[in-house]
């Protein structure tokens, strides 16, 4: 061999070492920041959400109590619209709803349930604003409280409803 043979003296090749995975690089933390963050604030929401529809749950459990009670008539009513009150001034604690009654009441109930629900009004739900005010009235306990829970789960609230809308109604 040369010794003046630049290729002579040439090494083997040298392969780097591996590339190791720790530690990682800023990209890697940036996503896992980002991913940590983003199921604190989805678990966070799911408690709150939790927290806020308790009312609701609770309010379906005391209508499965009345509905399994031996109530009169009255008695009965007056139990499953306190409920009912009580939900909907949850929702809304700006809203004078402790104050309506009769054909406002069904009328608010009826508005808050669908556009065009007439459930409260004319249907079954129509013995909560009349049947405390008959000596003796007749009332299907099982549908007035299925009414009521379906009431509960679905009802949407309007802020921009006021009593005197409800008692032209």
């Amino acid at each position: 061999m040369n010794p003046t043979d630049p290729l002579a003296q040439l090494k083997d090749i040298h392969t780097p070492d591996p590339v190791a995975w720790w530690p990682l690089a800023l990209g890697w933390w940036v996503v896992i920041f980002i991913g940590v963050a983003l199921l604190i604030a989805l678990i966070l929401w799911a408690l709150k959400r939790k927290r806020q529809r308790r009312y609701v749950t609770q309010a379906q459990t005391e209508l499965q109590a009345l509905a399994n009670s031996k109530l009169n008539t009255n008695e009965f009513i007056a139990a499953v619209n306190g409920i009912l009150k009580r939900v909907a001034l949850h929702r809304n604690r700006n809203y004078k709803i402790g104050t309506l009654s009769g054909q406002a009441w069904l009328a608010y109930l009826d508005q808050s349930l669908a556009k065009n629900s007439t459930a409260f009004r004319e249907g079954c739900g129509r013995a909560l604003g009349e049947a405390a005010y008959q000596p003796s009235p007749e009332v299907d306990h099982k549908a007035v409280t299925a009414l009521a829970k379906r009431w509960i789960s679905q009802h949407k609230i309007k802020n921009n409803v006021t009593p005197q809308e409800h008692a032209h109604v």
